[in-house]
């Protein structure tokens, strides 16, 4: 009993995490696109076949350790009652020990018949996907060893009630021997003498497959193909129809002028521009391309005389405001023609920077108490301070010694009993980077490198560029980690002042995130409800088909783009194509 529970808690530990698995399954939606090997739809392998790979290594395991453990309690019973021989001879042991064994082999039969399908995520052929040798050699094995399993595994169940150990030596010993053959010499056989001397006429319908299957998984097959006239020469008329383009050609480099932004517009050493973002705007009634930097709090560049309990955790609490100028202008002193300057927000625009405090970003990684007896510094003013108070409700509140306690226990801070300025009227904000925060929230998302910063209305946003990803795509080249498949199929907006997230859809119709919006149906708020001034911020995606942009490019072979590798195992499949 003590052993079972001791095992159940390790294993339900183990596997709690796959919760999302089991979600999937339940929610799956359909891709409408079928495998070229087992015709079966796509949505089978992301959100079925990979609960039946989880429940088949749990099934596994469990037999495994229940039959060590029932075999060491046995044989220690045995030794304690003087007789271990009788013990382990005896009818309800042999039962009891035969039947785990046939289960073990039931269960693997169950492995090769899912080893068929994982078949089309070989990385061993030419290309990724089955070749030749995987569907002519490996999966006529697979089968085989299927029904030599479930055999073997009456076989044992057949001895254990005739008495009789041999036949299961003979079966196992049989069953070996056939996964060696069947799995290990036959396929290499078939590749050195079948595929290698006729490489070419085997393996050109798998690279087909594996062209046609990576061109549907990154959505390549809706790639629109145009000539465009190289060489042309620009005309005056040119330069004349096309003022928007030619008045917001970007002269500034990003890597200096952020260098720039913190010399003149950091202004205090705990104020920190972590990168600049380009956007654009319509200022003065004009469409600008812009350039700007949200201006955060780092704690860490406090003096270290001022770096204080009190201080870190409940009068510096955020960062203030943004500095933004132009892409192709600069002053006579060879500086940016700022937009946006200085501490509070002045600018000679339309634009307007109602709500400037920053209290979620990229740089916050620090949990805070607002609305205590201790006002917050929000800027500085000359040789003085000007302070505020958080007028958000998005905290936690901390209106209890319980809680307090929790929090103590839970940030490792005792500090936060003894602190006299915390009443009942205070909250607590933590998760406040929001890198942290947002995947907190969707961890099943991929995310792109860079949020940027957004003004709109007044209010400071922040903009996350998300994925939906899976490494489930039959035939598809992996991009990244063994991921096949991408969609930009969410925007998620955080609000740099109260923490809000919301997680916009911009591809309803996208099957993953079709069963995520079924897994959590008040999560996902459809694009139409996004602010439109928020909404003309969207950009393309950084990441999309720049992550690992040295290793991959997007090929041209006849009339196909592919993914392709510059390994040497990529140049033979162009070569044979």
């Amino acid at each position: 009993l003590f052993i079972s529970l001791i095992m159940a808690f390790f294993l339900s530990l183990g596997v709690s995490g796959e919760w999302v698995i089991v979600q999937k399954f339940l929610k799956a939606t359909t891709f409408g696109l079928v495998d070229p090997v087992f015709q079966k739809d796509v949505g089978f392998y992301v959100f079925t076949l990979p609960l039946y790979q989880f429940l088949y290594k749990l099934v596994t395991w469990l037999v495994l350790l229940s039959g060590f453990w029932a075999a060491l309690a046995y044989f220690v019973s045995g030794l304690l009652s003087g007789d271990p021989g009788r013990l382990l001879q005896s009818v309800e042991v042999r039962f009891h020990l035969s039947t785990l064994a046939a289960i073990y082999f039931f269960t693997r039969a169950l492995g090769y018949r899912l080893s068929q399908y994982m078949l089309l995520y070989s990385p061993q052929g030419v290309v990724y996907g089955p070749g030749y040798t995987d569907l002519h050699a490996s999966l006529p094995a697979y089968k085989i060893l299927f029904f030599l399993s479930l055999f073997t595994g009456f076989v044992i169940l057949g001895s254990a009630f005739f008495k009789r150990f041999r036949p299961v030596v003979y079966a196992v010993g049989f069953m070996l021997a056939a996964s060696v053959v069947l799995n290990g010499i036959y396929p290499s056989l078939v590749q050195k003498l079948v595929v290698i001397p006729n490489e070419m006429e085997r393996e050109k319908p798998y690279i087909e497959n594996n062209i046609k299957m990576t061109r549907l998984a990154y959505d390549l097959n809706r790639v629109e193909k145009k000539d465009f006239p190289a060489g042309k020469t620009l005309t005056a008329q040119d330069l004349q129809e096309n003022q928007d383009t030619v008045k917001n050609i970007r002269l500034w480099d990003y890597r200096p002028l952020q260098q720039t932004y913190s010399q003149l517009q950091e202004m205090r050493t705990y104020y920190e521009f972590k990168d600049i973002d380009v956007d654009r705007y319509v200022i003065d009634g004009r469409y600008r391309q812009v350039m700007l930097a949200a201006r955060e709090l780092n704690v860490g560049s406090l003096p270290d005389q001022a770096k204080t309990w009190v201080n870190q955790h409940l009068k510096y609490t955020h960062g203030y405001g943004i500095a933004m100028s132009p892409v192709n202008e600069v002053t006579g002193e060879g500086l940016p023609q700022f937009f946006i300057k200085d501490i509070p927000p002045s600018t000679r625009t339309s634009l307007k920077v109602e709500r400037p405090e920053i209290y979620f970003g990229e740089l916050t990684d620090r949990y805070i108490i607002v609305n205590t007896l201790s006002q917050e510094f929000d800027y500085p003013v000359g040789d003085e301070n000007a302070w505020s108070t958080y007028q958000g409700k998005n905290g936690v509140p901390v209106n209890s010694l319980f809680r307090r306690l929790l929090f103590a226990v839970a940030f490792k801070d005792y500090k936060l009993l003894l602190a006299r300025d915390i009443t009942n009227e205070s909250q607590i904000l933590y998760y406040r980077n929001i890198k942290e925060r947002v995947q907190k929230i969707a961890p099943f998302l991929l995310y792109d490198r860079d949020p940027y910063i957004v003004l709109s209305q007044g209010r400071l946003f922040w903009i996350w560029d998300a994925y939906t990803v899976s490494n489930m795509f039959p035939y598809a080249e992996p991009f990244k980690n063994g991921l096949n498949y991408i969609r930009n199929s969410v925007k998620v907006v955080v609000d740099a002042y109260t923490g809000q997230v919301t997680f916009y859809t911009v591809d309803p119709e996208e099957p993953l995130l079709k069963t995520y919006q079924k897994i959590f149906p008040k999560m996902f708020v459809p694009l139409t409800e996004m602010p439109a001034e928020l909404r003309s911020h969207i950009r393309y995606p950084i990441d999309l088909f720049t992550i690992q942009a040295d290793k991959y490019a997007v090929y041209h072979m006849e009339d196909y783009r592919v993914f392709y590798n510059k390994e040497d195992k990529w140049n033979r499949a162009a070569e044979l194509y």
